[in-house]
């Protein structure tokens, strides 16, 4: 996957990453907020990192109802034009997953 190529809502390819790391490590409500805005526009538009975010949210889904309504965000986005169809089957585990 080529990283440049995951970028967020607001273009940024650095930042996703670094938020869900964030996250992972304890609950971070900011790291939260902001991992929303990033990866889900409008609640309905997803961006390429939304998609390399979604198997670490489904990770982190069994304990954590903040990555459970993100991931649920984005795969219910997978219908729309968002320009991403060549991510889709590398998410395809990790979004029959979510709960």
């Amino acid at each position: 996957m080529n990283r440049a190529a995951m970028y967020d809502c607001l273009g940024d390819v650095d930042r996703v990453p670094e938020l869900l790391g964030r996250v992972e490590r304890g609950d971070d409500a900011e790291a939260w907020e902001e991992l929303g805005r990033r990866l889900v526009l409008e609640c309905e538009t997803v961006f390429p990192a939304s998609f390399a975010a979604l198997p670490r949210l489904v990770r982190l889904a069994s304990h954590s109802a903040r990555a459970r309504s993100l991931a649920g965000l984005i795969v219910m986005c997978v219908p729309s034009p968002h320009g991403c169809d060549d991510l889709l089957p590398g998410c395809a585990d990790a979004s029959q997953d979510v709960p």
